[in-house]
């Protein structure tokens, strides 16, 4: 359901999100010298402001990069919002997932969360 090609656009400056499932991820973790699989939503994005390209990742999906947090958007674990305090504008039974994302050429000390919700409005899925 998160699949697919997200846009959103306000004149001439517009963000596109295009997510991927990706089976069986391997995550190698070095504190405890282990492996371990997980099934993940990854994805990249362009943002074109005032008519500009600032930033195209969307290429990165033609990698095949078995670890899930080498693509700019990585979402792990999607969660059905049972309690409306846990996400943010959740309404009862929204189906919400949080996850990290990353801006190329950016000398960044901490990864920004990205949360994401998917519900439908007269007919229509957003």
């Amino acid at each position: 359901m998160f699949e697919g090609n997200w846009v959103f656009t306000n004149g001439s400056t517009s963000l596109t999100i295009t997510l991927q499932k990706k089976i069986m991820g391997q995550i190698s973790s070095s504190i405890t010298n282990k492996t371990f699989y997980t099934d993940a939503i990854i994805g990249e994005y362009k943002y074109i402001e005032n008519g500009i390209v600032k930033i195209n990742t969307l290429h990165n999906l033609l990698n095949n990069e078995l670890n899930p947090f080498n693509y700019n958007i990585t979402m792990v674990g999607v969660s059905i919002a049972s309690d409306i305090n846990t996400c943010i504008n959740c309404q009862l039974g929204n189906i919400y997932m949080r996850g990290s994302y990353t801006e190329p050429n950016c000398d960044q000390w901490m990864y920004p969360l990205m949360s994401m919700r998917y519900f439908v409005e007269n007919g229509v899925e957003k």
